[in-house]
């Protein structure tokens, strides 16, 4: 063989190399920012008042993983909330019920797409190596007396990084 043939393989063997490299996507993130935004209370399908938050005692993670391109999400968290109720402006911490979805992955250019197991995209704002932020929604009963609860639903902004 000609001594450039050898140069071509050798570069084959660098761009496989390359092209077989890990994403970077692949790994645990930990939840570490959720914000609450355009929040609505209703009570029997009537608005009764609006929220902003964001999320305390915040404990989850997703986990990505490849061959297959999957991601399993688990959440606790705290809504510390901002409420307009009736006119009047209160604060509330509500403990939301635990949260766990999972679905499939795909990386294009360094940026990273989600997709749920109902087939539903997952809107991703930003993705680096160490840091993606994507939205969602929030959907939470709160009881406001002892026989009465308001149903709150939101923006959510989640903020994972690893």
């Amino acid at each position: 063989p000609r001594p450039d043939e050898g140069n071509t393989e050798n570069t084959e063997e660098s761009n496989n190399e390359e092209e077989n490299q890990p994403s970077p996507f692949i790994g645990t993130w930990d939840y570490t920012e959720i914000l609450l935004s355009n929040g609505t209370l209703s009570f029997m399908n009537n608005n009764a008042g609006t929220f902003i938050g964001s999320g305390s005692s915040i404990v989850g993670k997703v986990v990505l993983t490849e061959n297959p391109n999957r991601y399993t999400t688990n959440l606790v968290f705290t809504a510390d909330l901002n409420i307009t109720f009736f006119g009047q402006t209160q604060q509330q911490s509500v403990p939301v019920d635990p949260q766990t979805s999972s679905g499939t992955w795909t990386e294009n250019n360094g940026e990273i797409s989600l997709t749920d197991d109902s087939g539903n995209p997952i809107a991703v704002i930003s993705s680096t190596e160490n840091r993606i932020v994507f939205t969602g929604n929030f959907n939470q009963q709160l009881q406001v007396g002892p026989q009465f609860a308001l149903d709150a639903n939101a923006d959510v902004q989640f903020t994972i990084e690893k």
